[in-house]
């Protein structure tokens, strides 16, 4: 089929005969190769054990590593991470909840033309791969990154049309709905974007078309789970009868939040100790809670921390903190603080980013860090996770459109982002 001038074309079969499924799409020159596994036995986390990895071959592109001692491909870049980030985001939500199995899913660049990003490709292939393998999903999903171009809407950007494109959407759906959104956009209106995005729909359904009758013609039988029931229901009910007139009296109460669940389990564990553990009773008070806090916002208009719907945490801010860096500032909403610090440094030092297609020079970096302190915990405390990655590109793709031309201002400019309290979108306090 067609997609943004560019043929887009499934294969399934041709490589990896002994996964549950593989799928190579083609679109231009790029070509993405993309396996789905399932584990062959049930786990006991207690959430679902998906990984999604994206990697980027530099032999796609015809490059060989520029360090004269390692030629072997690396750990994958910040921008791999990123669009593996956005297939995961996508897909998700559409396992049932029964699968308690390993599932992942790797997609490997094999070709890449210089022109089509391989992320849009990639998540298409995922989404073909679990449709016709045996794993449980409730999919098909497709999607499409869509720019605006003298305000004409374009499916799938090449590299060259987004440098002149104001924006930059992301949308990922089934046929009947949106199910994730990611954009980056230089002053467009909510018209506009409201407008790329049913746009970005209609290019959707038209790819899900195809993918549901590859699926018709060599789907295999989905594995069908019983959901593992670990609570007996009468138990369920019981404690939830017992506790959901006092949760509900708490909510919109301001510091009521605060160890709720906690206090809860706390309360109830004595009366239930041979009968439902610690684990148990925090996912029965978390569900009553959920519902109880659904019905107040609702009902009330009342969040769960007593404010209106349209009532903001106190903000604060302070800027010049350290004396010694370059410049600083705390940014402060409700019990969400962040601090920000900016090193400005010659344009010799902008960050040399060795991909597929090419080898660019970024002159703004932001760096997101969220130790385990910042919510009150222990934990890993190492290099950036996934998620703080993500949350670095967000803040980037925010700030950029506000930096001077790189012609007008060509130095180097790295701001570091220090989580020091979260109690709410650390991401959004980082921009600020």
């Amino acid at each position: 089929m067609n997609v943004g001038g560019r043929d887009l074309k499934l294969e399934y079969g041709k490589f990896s005969q002994q996964a549950n499924a593989a799928i190579l799409v083609t679109y231009g020159e790029t070509m993405v190769h993309v396996t789905t596994v399932m584990g062959k036995s049930e786990t006991t986390l207690s959430y679902f054990p998906l990984s999604v990895d994206f990697a980027e071959k530099l032999y796609a592109g015809g490059k060989i590593k520029g360090s004269r001692w390692v030629k072997r491909d690396g750990r994958p870049s910040d921008e791999a991470i990123l669009k593996g980030r956005i297939i995961d985001r996508s897909i998700r939500p559409l396992f049932p909840k029964s699968v308690k199995r390993d599932v992942q899913v790797i997609a490997t660049v094999l070709s890449a033309d210089g022109e089509n990003d391989a992320d849009m490709p990639g998540l298409v292939a995922t989404s073909a791969a679990l449709s016709v393998s045996d794993i449980p999903w409730e999919g098909p999903i497709a999607g499409v990154r869509v720019g605006m171009i003298d305000g004409v809407y374009v499916a799938n950007p090449t590299y060259e049309q987004r440098k002149s494109s104001k924006l930059d959407l992301i949308v990922t759906g089934s046929a009947e709905a949106i199910v994730m959104v990611e954009a980056g956009a230089n002053e467009v209106t909510e018209d506009e974007v409201l407008k790329a995005m049913q746009f970005a729909h209609e290019e959707i359904k038209k790819i899900i078309a195809i993918i549901l009758d590859l699926q018709k013609q060599i789907g295999k039988v989905k594995q069908e789970f019983a959901e593992i029931i670990t609570i007996p229901e009468d138990l369920r009910k019981e404690v939830s009868d017992k506790i959901r007139a006092d949760l509900a009296a708490k909510l919109g109460v301001p510091g009521s939040e605060d160890g709720l669940i906690e206090g809860f389990i706390a309360l109830l564990k004595d009366s239930y100790v041979d009968k439902l553990d610690s684990k148990q009773l925090g996912e029965i008070i978390h569900d009553v809670l959920g519902e109880e806090t659904r019905k107040t916002t609702i009902e009330k208009e009342v969040r769960i921390d007593g404010r209106k719907l349209t009532q903001l945490r106190e903000l604060e801010a302070e800027i010049d903190i350290l004396p010694r860096t370059h410049g600083s500032a705390m940014f402060k909403r409700g019990a969400t603080q962040v601090l920000s610090i900016a090193t400005l440094g010659a344009p010799s030092l902008g960050q040399i980013l060795e991909t597929m297609e090419s080898e660019t020079v970024k002159h703004y970096i932001h760096h997101y860090t969220m130790p385990p302190y910042a919510s009150g915990e222990t934990g890993r405390f190492g290099p950036p996770g996934r998620r703080e990655i993500g949350h670095g590109a967000l803040a980037e793709r925010a700030l950029m459109p506000m930096l001077p031309a790189e012609i007008d201002f060509p130095y180097t400019i790295m701001v570091v982002s220090e989580v020091m309290s979260s109690n709410g979108s650390t991401s959004q306090a980082s921009v600020c």
